[in-house]
C-alpha cells in the first residue's frame, strides 16, 4: 500500500511538471516580448518545472526518501512566483492577454505538487510507525 502512494506522488509530480511545460509552450504560450513580465515569470517556472520532473524521476527510482519537504517547498515556491511580489513580477495583470491563462495553469500545478507532498509526507509518516 505504501509503493502505491509513493508512485502516486510521483506521478502527480510529472503531470505537473508537464502541466507547466505545456502550459507555457503549447496550450497557453506567454507573450515573446522581453519588456512583459510573463518572460521572466515564464522561464522561473520552467526551471522549476524541470526540477520537479527530476524530482518525479526520483520519485519513481527510490522508493524511501524523505523528499516531501522539498515538494512543499517547491510548491509554494511556483505559487509565488506566479503573483507580483518582491520574489517576481507574476504574470501580466491584463485580463485580455494570453497569459492570465497561463497563470492558471501554472497555480494548478502548483497545487499538484503540493499534494504529491501530502501523500509523500504521509506515506513517510506511515513508514516510520511501522518501525
Amino acid at each position: 500500500m505504501g509503493k502505491s502512494k509513493l508512485n502516486v506522488s510521483a506521478l502527480l509530480l510529472l503531470v505537473a511538471s508537464l502541466l507547466s511545460l505545456g502550459s507555457i509552450y503549447i496550450w497557453a504560450p506567454v507573450c515573446k516580448a522581453d519588456h512583459m513580465s510573463c518572460v521572466p515569470t515564464s522561464h522561473t517556472i520552467i526551471i522549476l518545472a524541470f526540477i520537479t520532473l527530476a524530482l518525479a524521476i526520483q520519485e519513481f527510482i527510490i522508493k524511501k526518501n524523505k523528499s516531501y519537504i522539498i515538494m512543499f517547498a517547491i510548491g509554494i515556491f511556483i505559487l509565488l512566483v506566479t503573483y507580483k511580489n518582491g520574489l517576481s513580477k507574476g504574470f501580466c495583470p491584463d485580463p485580455m492577454m494570453r497569459c492570465n491563462k497561463t497563470d492558471w495553469w501554472i497555480k494548478a500545478s502548483a497545487l499538484l505538487v503540493l499534494a504529491a507532498g501530502v501523500l509523500s509526507a504521509i506515506n513517510t509518516n506511515k513508514r516510520e510507525i511501522k518501525k
